[in-house]
């Protein structure tokens, strides 16, 4: 965008478009998921990876990456900003799996057996089950007790233990009836209790209560909507919407809690929107989906922005992340700049918030509008 030379000062901007406009229409939901920017590299460096993996999107909105080859994980903020590295392989050894708990508490799997734990700060803390217990810990997940679920990859079974560590519950056996595995890969926790798990080996995803009873299970072998080939992470979000990383399809399918298929995107490549063997996905509570596109060494972001009644998709004309066409008109003019300032409310309620904090202070408030006029 370009910056206009003239600025106006915030009190006349307010001023006038509260002359020049007045209601503005209803609006209506659109699945349509958006590219947000994407971050990495090949390397053992900050903010690089050797085979990202499995992704955790914390309560707070900071994004935990497994970083496989580079036995650690890395954290950052919401947007990729680099905040912290942990691990090493003297306490990590090819991390699978991470989830993140309601205390900060990072819980990692790793190639050697163990589901380990480390504190906000990074300290080892300890970790999950016995020598031995698990055949091959992959997947993990949390729920909104802090009870921790792990799948094992080669014992086709997922076990569930309480914060404490305790061994609360198992199930699945190998096979391919209901309930059964074939190297079960990702597994998420949504707000109503329900656990679902990427049965890769199946082409399926199961959906369980979280005692371990069958509810629910879809999916199959293809590239059609709502087919898989090999599926490998799973997450959820605060609407009840399920994100699967379709791994050898080279895309990510959404599906609310039924199965009932909502959106796909992705192709093979490594452009912007496109994969190489995806395997960990995260979402926030508001839907901002993160993916380890492990075959490119990054990790793409993508969230669903709806659209006002009689209008277009809100987009990104220039690439920064930042939807300034507010209108989904194609550009950005001032007619975006009157819709943000008479829906600040609903964006912030029904947007996510990322794409329209325009000055970064993690919040929609009068001063993105002055920040969107003044860079039209």
């Amino acid at each position: 965008m370009h910056t206009w030379a003239g600025r106006t000062s915030a009190a006349a901007l307010a001023l006038f478009i509260l002359l020049l406009c007045g209601t503005m229409p209803a609006v209506a939901a659109m699945e349509n998921y958006s590219f947000v920017t994407a971050w990495g590299g090949a390397g053992p460096g900050e903010g690089h990876f050797s085979g990202p993996l499995g992704v955790a999107v914390a309560r707070s909105g900071s994004v935990y990456v497994a970083d496989h080859l580079n036995n650690r994980f890395q954290v950052f903020d919401a947007r990729g900003a680099f905040l912290a590295a942990w691990g090493g392989a003297a306490q990590l050894s090819l991390p699978w799996g991470i989830a993140v708990n309601g205390s900060g508490v990072a819980i990692v799997s790793d190639y050697a057996g163990r589901v380990q734990t480390f504190g906000p700060d990074g300290t080892y803390l300890g970790g999950y089950g016995t020598p031995g217990q698990f055949g091959y810990p992959l997947g993990v997940a949390v729920d909104g007790a802090d009870c921790v679920y792990v799948t094992d990859y080669v014992g086709n079974c997922v076990r569930k233990f309480a914060p404490n560590g305790t061994l609360l519950t198992g199930w699945g056996t190998p096979g391919g009836g209901v309930g059964e595995f074939s190297n079960p890969y990702g597994i998420a926790s949504d707000r109503a209790g329900r656990v679902y798990v990427a049965d890769s080996g199946n082409n399926r995803v199961q959906v369980f209560d979280e005692n371990g009873t069958y509810l629910a299970g879809w999916g199959g072998p293809g590239a059609r909507d709502g087919e898989f080939s090999y599926p490998t992470g799973v997450a959820t979000d605060n609407a009840g919407r399920v994100f699967v990383a379709d791994y050898s399809n080279n895309r990510v399918q959404a599906f609310d809690g039924n199965g009932t298929f909502l959106s796909v995107w992705g192709t093979e490549g490594t452009e912007i929107g496109q994969f190489s063997h995806p395997q960990g996905i995260g979402a926030s509570g508001r839907g901002i989906v993160y993916v380890g596109d492990t075959g490119n060494s990054r990790v793409q972001v993508f969230a669903l922005a709806v659209a006002v009644a009689g209008g277009g998709i809100p987009a990104d004309t220039d690439g920064d992340g930042l939807f300034d066409d507010v209108n989904g008109n194609g550009r950005a003019d001032f007619n975006d700049v009157v819709l943000y300032f008479n829906q600040m409310s609903w964006i912030t309620a029904n947007e996510p918030v990322i794409l329209f904090d325009y000055n970064g202070n993690g919040r929609i408030d009068f001063a993105d509008v002055v920040w969107l006029f003044n860079h039209l």
